[in-house]
């Protein structure tokens, strides 16, 4: 499993989806969903799981993966990161 560090958001609209979502689903939810995202599982796995659709999880992949998530130490992951940008 990767290691997972998860910054507070310097965008408003970000950081409104974190909260949102922690207020639904709880931090530690929030965490696994994060982690869960980064090691490449499903994203249909995980609408099923927290109840909401793919479209949902999609939207926020493409907001928390890409804008507050740094993963350490694994090197395969950051160069994963860098092709996204």
């Amino acid at each position: 499993m990767r290691e997972v560090r998860v910054i507070k958001p310097e965008d408003r609209r970000t950081r409104k989806m974190v909260d949102n979502f922690v207020k639904k689903h709880g931090e530690a939810e929030f965490t696994a969903f994060i982690e869960g995202l980064v090691n490449d599982e499903s994203g249909g796995a995980w609408a099923r799981r927290l109840s909401v659709s793919r479209e949902r999880v999609r939207q926020w992949r493409d907001s928390f993966v890409k804008r507050i998530v740094y993963v350490y130490p694994s090197e395969v992951v950051q160069d994963k990161l860098k092709a996204l940008d």
